[in-house]
């Protein structure tokens, strides 16, 4: 896209061409904005995400008092849907609980979200045998839960009696530090007939009582297969940064990337190597991109084989996220501010000069 904006701005005259950069200017801001914003977003998310996982993680405290435990992350993402972040599962009653976690909302955005989360909960329920198959267990009842922080919670709740979805409502609470269930009526039965409510009472009381996290917000989950590609980079340089120097090198390989991803996800998903091996490319070649990484071995086309060379040390995290952000942007605001420029000059391709 770049050749094709230089190449456009080169047969304008002066004026014109300070009129495509400034337009140029003005994308390139508007994107750096946005592209901070969903970096912003999703790092709180991973907060939230990582404060319900602690919960439910096996042996805890919430483990023992009700038999359910955490399968998947993303357990939808191999359909194509990054909505619900959390698999619960209870073998005794065959019993899996997708939960969804939302750290930050608009005004504007939540009757939207709401609708998303019921389509993907239909769609679950749907492909039960699918996300059987990802669990490793038969699924004998499915439930669906939405956690959330106690400014969003009373909005969330009108919404899911409104449009009689069926979804329970958790509320995290900062302080003390727990997560509680909020209830949604009185009638115990009726809610839980509603979906409104957990079926199993073990749950269902504890939740309402409010169970601590285990170790907080922690990032225990470091990273999620739907995380942000610049949270995903962030993490492996900062990991391949301590292990670097632990060799006295600033190199490594694509089985570095790979190992780390494996790792960091493998046990916690139901993505295979192929997909692993698929994120890590996808990864490489953003942080080449984004001059986080530089190839090392352009002569070989054999990506299992190349080397490349690491551009930031752990400390450098701002500068990092600083240059990332400036970096995508600039190559994302020239397809935008071509198409605003011809559509203020009536311009359309090189060919009408």
């Amino acid at each position: 896209m770049s050749i094709e904006f230089y190449d456009f701005k080169d047969k304008l005259n002066p004026p014109e061409k300070k009129q495509l950069e400034d337009i140029y200017d003005q994308e390139t801001q508007r994107i750096k904005q946005e592209l901070k914003d969903a970096i912003d977003r999703d790092l709180e998310h991973l907060e939230l995400v990582n404060i319900c996982y602690n919960v439910f993680v096996q042996s805890t405290e919430f483990n023992r008092l009700t038999g359910y435990n955490v399968r998947l992350v993303d357990p939808l993402y191999n359909l194509g849907i990054k909505i619900f972040d959390l698999a619960l599962f209870r073998k005794e009653s065959s019993t899996v609980i997708l939960v969804e976690c939302k750290s930050s909302i608009s005004f504007r955005e939540k009757s939207k979200m709401l609708d998303e989360t019921i389509q993907a909960s239909e769609l679950a329920v749907s492909k039960q045998v699918e996300l059987e198959n990802s669990i490793g267990e038969q699924i004998q009842r499915m439930e669906f839960a939405i956690c959330s922080y106690p400014y969003f919670i009373d909005e969330i709740k009108d919404l899911i009696i409104s449009k009689d979805a069926k979804l329970c409502l958790w509320a995290y609470h900062s302080t003390p530090g727990v997560i509680k269930l909020v209830t949604m009526g009185d009638d115990v039965y009726a809610e839980k007939m509603a979906g409104r409510m957990h079926y199993d009472e073990s749950l269902r009381e504890t939740l309402l009582k409010g169970i601590r996290p285990y170790i907080g917000s922690l990032r225990s989950l470091p990273i999620m297969p739907s995380s942000h590609m610049f949270i995903k980079l962030a993490y492996i340089s900062q990991q391949l940064y301590l292990d670097r120097r632990k060799r006295e090198e600033r190199w490594f390989k694509y089985s570095d990337v790979f190992t780390l991803f494996k790792k960091a996800i493998g046990g916690t998903t139901d993505l295979t190597d192929v997909d692993i091996e698929e994120m890590t490319k996808t990864a490489i070649h953003s942080g080449i991109d984004a001059k986080i990484f530089r190839d090392l071995t352009q002569e070989t086309e054999d990506f299992s084989q190349k080397e490349f060379d690491l551009s930031y040390s752990r400390r450098e995290y701002e500068k990092f996220k600083s240059d990332y952000i400036t970096g995508k942007a600039k190559e994302s605001a020239f397809k935008p501010a071509l198409t605003k420029f011809r559509e203020k000059t009536g311009y359309k391709t090189l060919n009408e000069f």
